[in-house]
């Protein structure tokens, strides 16, 4: 019998990315006054919810600033396969509530300089992780509702961080060549919001066409958008890509046999942290 260890190795790692962010925030869920906020994010996740537990999820996300910043960690850790330690969210006031105005109307431009876009992916023997700069973007909210925008990320500023040297070198030098995101003739990665649900007065689940090697594809996801004074936002979220939909096969499982150690997870993930500004 063939063992597909691409398969048994995504279950591990997403199973011990659940345990893990259950563990950083100290589960306990039999006592809904002392829920906590990564078994809320868990529970939030679930086709079937524990309506009652929810119920009192979401009260306490809007009581305490400091429950909401562990929640939205653990909810893109989860989503996204991204360990908590390298999820990033928007920075978040603590000693206030999350009573906060929405967003005010108008275009927002987002800041390259101030944001922060972070790649992890992973293989059989481990994984490795970086950023990758914004070029430009934009969002636009009207009444305090997300409406739409877009951001053009710069692909060939990737830049690997756990590495160093040749090794460093080497990897960057694969991810930006013809196997993988070919940075020569497709130098940027576009996304461009196509439709919004507001969750909360904060939250919105986005989905949009995200654009890899001249290729497009659907993608949704869920961020954060809270205001910073009245003239700037703070935006964050993750979405996890699966890199064959745009071509990319080179160590996919899919497409390949009998890789070994050099087989390659066909998903990669993105956390972003952006600033923007009108």
């Amino acid at each position: 019998m063939k063992i597909n260890f691409s398969t048994i190795m995504k279950k591990l790692i997403g199973t011990c990315i659940v345990v893990a962010a259950l563990y950083a925030c100290g589960s306990n869920t039999e006592s809904s006054k002392n829920i906590d906020a990564c078994a809320c994010a868990a529970e939030s996740l679930k086709e079937q919810k524990d309506s009652v537990m929810m119920r009192d999820c979401d009260a306490k996300r809007t009581q305490d600033a400091s429950f909401e910043k562990s929640f939205q960690k653990c909810y893109l850790s989860i989503e996204t396969g991204i360990d908590t330690a390298k999820v990033s969210v928007s920075k978040i006031d603590t000693t206030k509530g999350l009573d906060l105005p929405p967003a005010g109307s108008g275009l927002y431009t987002i800041e390259n300089d101030k944001s922060k876009m972070r790649w992890t992916g992973r293989k059989i023997t481990g994984q490795h992780n970086g950023t990758v700069p914004v070029s430009s973007g934009e969002l636009t909210v009207e009444n305090g509702i997300l409406k739409g925008g877009s951001i053009i990320i710069d692909l060939s500023g990737l830049i690997c961080e756990d590495l160093s040297g040749e090794s460093k070198n080497e990897l960057e030098s694969i991810l930006k060549g013809p196997d993988f995101f070919d940075v020569t003739k497709s130098p940027t990665a576009k996304f461009l919001i196509t439709s919004v649900r507001q969750i909360n007065p904060h939250q919105f689940e986005i989905t949009g066409d995200l654009t890899i090697r001249n290729q497009t594809v659907s993608q949704s996801t869920k961020i954060l958008v809270l205001p910073n004074g009245s003239s700037a936002v703070n935006v964050s979220g993750g979405i996890a890509i699966d890199r064959t939909k745009f071509g990319i096969k080179y160590g996919s499982g899919k497409f390949f046999k009998d890789l070994g150690d050099n087989l390659i997870d066909d998903t990669f993930a993105l956390s972003f942290d952006l600033k923007a500004k009108k």
